[in-house]
């Protein structure tokens, strides 16, 4: 009778340890699944941040530089806030987002930077003499960097645009969680 006793007390705490050790299994496999999830909803939410954060730094930058293009800038505070400040917020805001972009992307991005730089500095030169530090002859500047480009100019936003596009799309958000994944 004793070892009945024994025996039910040792089963009954055999399964009370082990339904333990289940429920704690199963709990810590349900909170790793959770963070995972928590982990990438978190890094897709700031990748779509951080690719909507350049595509309006870019196209504030454009409308910047289109209308200063064809209206002109009469001194260089305007200069200063109205076109190079946009052009540097658009930098830095594509250069914080590297981690996350795509390497086409990146390069698709710095070629529309560097038609953004050729087309505010062409600006830049046709401040007004007394504007412009003493010394720079804008005319001894080549024509390729004098001249703005229009064509190259609006070709390489709408480039960056559909890059951009591409980017927040389904197909890369999932080709990234699989990669993060993997």
């Amino acid at each position: 009778m004793i070892s009945d006793i024994v025996l039910v007390s040792i089963i009954t705490a055999g399964a009370a340890i082990c339904s333990a050790l289940l429920t704690n299994y199963f709990d810590e496999r349900r909170f790793k699944h959770k963070s995972k999830e928590w982990f990438l909803d978190n890094i897709v939410q700031i990748k779509i941040k951080s690719i909507i954060d350049i595509n309006a730094k870019m196209t504030e930058c454009f409308d910047s530089i289109n209308f200063y293009g064809n209206v002109g800038v009469k001194d260089i505070e305007t200069y200063n806030k109205e076109i190079r400040s946009k052009l540097d917020n658009f930098i830095k805001s594509k250069n914080e987002a590297d981690i996350w972009l795509e390497e086409e992307l990146i390069e698709t991005l710095n070629k529309t930077i560097g038609v953004f730089r050729q087309m505010t500095f062409a600006i830049w030169l046709k401040l007004p003499k007394n504007q412009l530090p003493k010394g720079v002859n804008p005319q001894s500047y080549d024509p390729s960097i004098r001249n703005l480009d229009w064509d190259k100019f609006i070709e390489s936003y709408k480039e960056s645009k559909k890059k951009l596009k591409e980017a927040v799309g389904t197909k890369a958000l999932e080709k990234y969680v699989k990669k993060i994944l993997g």
